[in-house]
């Protein structure tokens, strides 16, 4: 699946339209000077040179800005593009880059008060290009806010059969594959800010060619990717000191990676993962190394959300060992504090305390058993009803008007209103820290769910007195990995993990495991396990209790081979999982296919996903993944026959053409070994 690095000299000539930028990966052209110089065509040449980019004039032609302008009473924005009047526009060329530049660039009431370099380098012997950007703003009045760059306008046509689009998706599987007309008709998908729960890179493919569009950027700076219903996609930085006079940066410090491949998404997935798995987040290596890694968290097959009064535990954990004995299992307490704590309102938060009688001892009694016992926190914000917001008012984020912001959160027949705290001030950090601490040290915990920290993006914070580049910048990621490190280093001594909502990446060597709490869709493709499986634990998400069990059974196959613990069960499943129970289908079919993960650890929990079965002969209740273990000498394939009937299954492993037949049961999981 992966792309070849293409061995050539990169070649550069000058056409009646423009310029263009040539290896034997890919070409770039690019329109002439009263064209703006738009990105007008790339040439996948990895791939029988399949052609992208099409004419719009619904975005800018290469390039987007809004300044601000703070001395109006209110803040008054406005948007320039490549299109905006210039003394002049010219290329200049050297050997592997072409540099665009606006002269003495217009904004309202003043004239030739900016600079814009645009580069763009396309090294020998690499499919990928570099592209970055710089603003020289000379003007007293207007002052940068963000950059919106490169803009590669309708890169696939909406209406073409065979055109496809992976996004990063609020799920933490991380992505969805839709077809762009489907993806027309999607317009809640396209738009994100990182750093989040998602990944700043999105593919556009037509056939077997692809174009893929990311950010390299190690330093996680605050940025939004947009994919348009039409296909056009393009980057928005919020630059550090944004909309500050005389302070604002003048570039994003991070350059886009734009480049070409012959393939599908788990061909994209592996040009971010060559890049990702070289970071600092993934420098400990995967965690079947790591000695500090607490094991009991990645023992653990099946994690149930609910706790609540100590007696009402108890019960959960009893039912959980009539059901489903012999295997690791997690309860996660989510409403533990007596004053109206607890996961459904976040109610007083971080004022927890003090807990419900007896939870320490039971957890300690239960831990001690083999079970995996966690405690929810919120690690992101602060209840302005609480007595201690008077105090931490001052560590909340603040917009450029000055006010806070705020979260407001509905349960039952109540609002509850929050201030999003700022993770760069080290009040906040040791509130943070400390309650954490609290809930291992006197709950005897062995996990702490951290709510929110790496599924939220950033909110850009105004306050001079944190001390932290306003607006945008890396400042965001930054503060969040201070906070996570001393928390982590307590762990450690502890042998217990942390734990948060969602995928976010920059923390992976700091949070151990992530929960999945969203719903899939038949637009899901597992595409944070194919980047980061074997550094990370993941479970997760509901399956519908309404669901036949054919339904479920199909639900709970996928979360398995995508390399997912069962989770986010409710306590219902196994009270009313025994004999003539309920959901005695349900619990049964939970443990069977826990079994099966624990079982074969060695490649769902330990190794990484490589690639989807791709069987020799289509049929849609048939479906899979291919799997190395951690040491990558061996492959696993994880099949799954979703029918009524027994089915023989041929399919050949990655990097081989030997066909391998396997039997396959009725509703059945088999994992089959090379």
């Amino acid at each position: 699946m992966r792309m070849p690095i293409m061995a050539a000299a990169a070649m550069f000539a000058v056409v009646a339209a423009g310029a263009t930028l040539e290896n034997e990966a890919m070409k770039i052209e690019f329109g002439g000077e009263a064209e703006c110089f738009a990105v007008k065509r790339i040439v996948n040449k990895v791939a029988a040179g399949a052609e992208f980019l099409h004419e719009t004039r619904a975005f800018p032609a290469f390039w987007g800005m809004r300044f601000v302008r703070v001395d109006a009473g209110t803040n008054v924005f406005v948007h320039v593009s490549d299109r905006r009047t210039a003394n002049s526009r010219q290329c200049e060329y050297e050997n592997g880059t072409a540099t665009f530049v606006w002269k003495e660039m217009t904004l309202p009431d003043s004239v030739g008060t900016f600079d814009v370099v645009a580069r763009v380098t396309l090294p020998q012997n690499n499919a990928m290009s570099e592209w970055t950007i710089r603003v020289h703003n000379r003007n007293e009045i207007w002052t940068l806010f963000s950059i919106q760059y490169p803009f590669l306008t309708r890169v696939v046509k909406e209406d073409d059969p065979a055109a496809t689009v992976l996004t990063p998706a609020k799920a933490n599987v991380g992505g969805r594959l839709l077809k762009m007309t489907e993806y027309k008709a999607n317009t809640t998908l396209f738009s994100f800010e990182y750093p989040s729960d998602r990944l700043p890179m999105t593919a556009l493919m037509t056939g077997d060619a692809g174009v893929y569009f990311a950010a390299h950027d190690n330093e996680c700076s605050h940025k939004t990717l947009t994919v348009s219903p039409d296909g056009t996609v393009w980057f928005e930085t919020l630059v550090e000191n944004a909309g500050i006079t005389g302070r604002a940066a003048e570039e994003p410090k991070f350059a886009v990676t734009v480049g070409c491949f012959k393939g599908d998404w788990w061909t994209a997935a592996h040009i971010y993962r060559d890049w990702a798995l070289k970071q600092r987040w993934a420098a400990k290596g995967k965690i079947a190394y790591r000695p500090n890694f607490p094991k009991k968290a990645a023992d653990t097959h099946i994690w149930i959300i609910g706790g609540g009064p100590t007696n009402h535990a108890a019960r959960t954990f009893a039912a959980m060992d009539a059901i489903w004995p012999d295997i690791g299992k997690n309860l996660t307490w989510s409403e533990w504090a007596v004053v109206g704590g607890g996961r459904a309102t976040n109610r007083n938060n971080p004022e927890f305390f003090p807990s419900f009688v007896g939870i320490g001892e039971l957890s300690k009694k239960q831990s001690q058993a083999g079970y995996f016992t966690s405690l929810y926190i919120n690690g992101r914000i602060w209840d302005k009803a609480t007595c201690g917001f008077q105090y931490a008012r001052q560590d909340a984020t603040m917009r450029m008007d000055g006010s806070l912001h705020e979260e407001i959160y509905r349960s039952w027949d109540t609002n509850f209103c929050f201030a999003v705290m700022c993770p760069w001030c080290s009040t906040w950090q040791k509130v943070v820290h400390d309650l954490s601490l609290r809930c291992l040290d006197d709950l005897h915990m062995d996990g702490v769910y951290f709510d929110q920290i790496s599924c939220s993006g950033p909110k850009p914070c105004y306050n001079p007195a944190h001390g932290h580049p306003l607006g945008g910048g890396k400042w965001w990621a930054q503060g969040y990995r201070k906070m996570l490190t001393e928390i982590k280093r307590e762990f450690v001594k502890r042998g217990a993990a942390v734990i948060s909502e969602q995928m976010g990446e920059m923390w992976l060597d700091l949070i151990d495991v992530y929960l999945n709490a969203t719903d899939y869709t038949p637009f899901d493709v597992p595409l944070f396990p194919a980047i980061y499986s074997g550094y990370m634990v993941h479970y997760g998400r509901p399956v519908p209790l309404e669901l036949s069990n054919d339904e479920a059974f199909r639900e709970y196959a996928r979360t398995l081979v995508w390399g997912e613990a069962f989770g986010w069960i409710i306590p219902a499943v196994p009270f009313e999982g025994g004999p003539h129970g309920r959901f005695e289908k349900r619990a049964k079919l939970i443990y069977d296919l826990a079994r099966v993960r624990r079982d074969n650890a060695e490649f769902l929990v330990f190794g990484t996903l490589e690639d989807e079965l791709r069987p020799l002969d289509a049929d849609k209740n048939v479906f899979g993944t291919i799997w190395k273990n951690a040491a990558g000498d061996r492959q696993c394939a994880a099949v799954v026959n979703a029918s009524g009937e027994n089915k023989t299954v041929r399919f050949s492993f990655s990097g081989s053409e030997k066909v391998v037949a396997a039997e396959i049961g009725a509703r059945e999981v088999k994992m089959v070994r090379d």
